[in-house]
């Protein structure tokens, strides 16, 4: 069956999947939200604006923290994918990378500064 409309989900996923004592949900004039059973979705009315995704993300991070704060249990939530979903059938996902770096160093070195005009560096053991 195709969808005369296009629609718009934002999802994230969390743990533990028992967080929400019953699902949680509730709507606004450009959201509906649902969280149950480890995953949340929000329903958009309208195209995502970047802020209204910032603003959906923070408010369920507060709510998340709320919870948290009655129950004491840790939780963990990811970083919020949309889905466009086009008239045709066809979809568009967006995910949010996060980059990581990561130093290692397995010897010491002492630093020489032989030239401070140029400050060329050496590095000797």
């Amino acid at each position: 069956m195709e969808n005369s409309k296009e629609t718009w989900l934002i999802e994230w996923t969390y743990s533990p999947n028992d967080f929400f004592e019953e699902e949680l949900a509730f709507s606004t004039k450009q959201y509906r939200l649902s969280a149950c059973e480890g995953k949340v979705r929000a329903l958009l009315r309208q195209d995502p604006r970047p802020d209204l995704c910032k603003q959906l993300d923070a408010e369920l991070r507060a709510r998340f923290k709320g919870v948290q704060l009655v129950s004491q249990k840790p939780y963990d939530l990811s970083r919020p994918y949309v889905t466009h979903c086009k008239p045709d059938g066809s979809r568009s996902i967006f995910v949010n990378v996060e980059s990581l770096v990561v130093a290692v160093a397995s010897i010491t070195a002492d630093i020489r500064i032989t030239n401070w005009t140029f400050a060329k560096l050496k590095y000797w053991r």
